[in-house]
């Protein structure tokens, strides 16, 4: 059986730090926090913990004078106040007003914090009127896990809604599924070890729900990866539009405090409000449906699921995949890029609940470059478009390899010429080729094909040799643990030296430099 722990302090952060340490062990549990004196002293009443672990700075009520109302009460908990180094005045009289012990704020440490707590453990015996011998002996992490999986199969469809209120607080009364997900999953990942990202994820969960005002009800969980659930209720509130204000108001907060304190951004998916527990796998699926509009939008972080129209349909969809795969085989590049363009900017203007998902736009993109690559006989990109975050991302990097990188979008249709020398310089730029070997390949004379390449492309063939080179190598630098001289050898260049020289002319750096500062 674990001591019961209150913990008053008026600093979210250090409340979120307590909590991570005292988790650590099974010895102690922590039955309440608070985060001034009136509430500390209600608590005290209410959970009657064995120990207390009291700011002594605090709003309303200082801990000092929390020591006072407590008196010398015989089932008084054991205090040990947090101070400051600066505060030893204070903790002088807090040590003469009750306290047993104090712990320095800005040391504070696992093994610090356990031996204090187990010095005054000690003084309690096995008398403790506080002890959680009432709580369920079930590990926090275990429910949390068995809630999870009973969440996905009422959401699945697999059992019914009987059973809520047995698993979850909220109430059957104007209840609402949220869903959200961080921005840049991978790049906040990176920071952490092993891409463990455990301890900040329970510190955004804690630092949500102490943002919560006390008749607030919610709880948070983690579906998937990077997908995680806030389940609240609006019973207090009677009109739709008081609780939409609210809503917004509370994920705004959300948002706020995750970038200022975990440098993170969530982006939130509201389902609509529903009047009981069996409604809420629709609130689910339309929270889902919201969550998509970010890929769309890609720049606003909250969307409500009330704000959508009709405006693109499935069978929409197959008319715009359907007229852009037709431009692609018919290798009618420009028309292909003004047509995704029009496509595009009509997405993100709208907020339309039935588009398509995020997943049917890939999918097109991918399969309009696996086609452009077959037609134009190119070298394979390796573009992972299930990975974009944003439409607009995607539309930059297909816009960027294919018709900036590859040149085909500044081609008329005509140019056949031009396609033809870019096509052989893409499949052979590793090789010593030189225009006379291109021009006796494609039977035509030297000065007309430099003529036209140069009118095409506004650069001499060998210049944009040396710059397509310099783009790969670039991608080599950034996206592979590839050595130097692997990434100049396989771009054709017979010395590292000259590789280096060739890049730093064109970048004004060196390969190694120009990766430093890109990883």
């Amino acid at each position: 059986m674990a001591y019961s722990v209150l913990v008053v302090d008026d600093e979210l952060l250090m409340r979120i730090q307590i909590k991570d340490l005292i988790g650590k062990t099974s010895d102690y549990r922590i039955c309440a926090e608070a985060e001034d004196g009136r509430e500390a002293l209600e608590f005290i009443n209410l959970y009657h913990p064995d120990i207390v672990l009291l700011d002594l700075s605090m709003p309303v009520m200082d801990g000092l004078e929390v020591l006072r109302a407590v008196g010398k009460n015989k089932n008084a908990p054991r205090f040990l106040v947090l101070s400051c180094h600066d505060e030893f005045r204070m903790v002088r009289e807090a040590l003469t007003g009750g306290a047993q012990d104090y712990l320095l704020k800005n040391s504070l440490d696992y093994d610090t914090m356990l031996e204090a707590l187990d010095k005054q453990a000690a003084c309690l015996g096995t008398a403790s009127h506080g002890r959680a011998s009432d709580v369920p002996d079930e590990r926090l992490e275990d429910k949390n896990l068995y809630c999870i999986t009973w969440l996905k199969h009422f959401f699945g469809g697999t059992i019914s809604a009987d059973r809520f209120s047995d698993f979850f607080s909220i109430r059957p009364v104007n209840c609402c599924c949220i869903l959200f997900f961080i921005s840049d999953y991978a790049r906040v990942a990176s920071r952490y070890a092993d891409n463990n990202m455990d301890f900040m994820l329970d510190s955004m969960f804690n630092i949500f729900k102490n943002s919560l005002d006390k008749a607030q009800r919610g709880e948070f969980y983690q579906l998937e990866e990077n997908l995680y659930i806030f389940l609240t209720d609006f019973s207090e509130q009677s009109s739709l539009g008081e609780i939409h204000s609210i809503q917004r108001s509370i994920l705004q907060k959300f948002s706020d405090l995750a970038r200022l304190y975990l440098n993170v951004t969530p982006v939130f998916g509201v389902g609509e409000i529903c009047p009981d527990f069996g409604a809420l796998r629709k609130s689910y699926q339309h929270a889902q449906k919201a969550l998509e509009m970010y890929f769309f939008t890609g720049h606003t972080v909250i969307f409500y699921v009330n704000r959508f129209s009709e405006e693109i349909s499935e069978e929409g969809f197959a008319e715009i995949s359907g007229r852009a795969l037709s431009y692609c085989l018919g290798k009618e590049y420009a028309k292909l890029r003004e047509y995704l363009e029009v496509v595009h900017q009509c997405v993100s203007r709208e907020e339309a609940f039935n588009y398509p998902s995020p997943g049917q736009f890939k999918g097109l993109y991918a399969r309009l470059a696996e086609l452009i690559t077959a037609n134009e006989h190119l070298e394979s990109v390796e573009t992972d478009y299930a990975a974009f975050e944003t439409y607009e991302e995607m539309q930059k990097s297909f816009l960027s390899v294919f018709y900036d990188t590859i040149g085909l979008g500044g081609l008329s249709e005509a140019d056949h010429v031009t396609k033809d020398v870019l096509r052989y310089l893409q499949a052979h730029y590793r090789e010593n080729i030189s225009v006379a070997q291109i021009a006796q390949r494609l039977g035509m004379s030297e000065n007309y094909l430099s003529r036209t390449f140069n009118k095409s492309m506004g650069m001499s063939i060998p210049n944009y040799i040396n710059n397509y080179r310099m783009t790969k190598a670039q991608d080599y630098l950034r996206n592979t643990n590839m050595k130097i001289y692997e990434i100049a050898d396989a771009l054709g260049y017979n010395s590292v030296s000259y590789f280096n020289t060739a890049f730093r002319r064109v970048t004004g750096i060196t390969p190694a430099q120009y990766r430093n500062r890109n990883r």
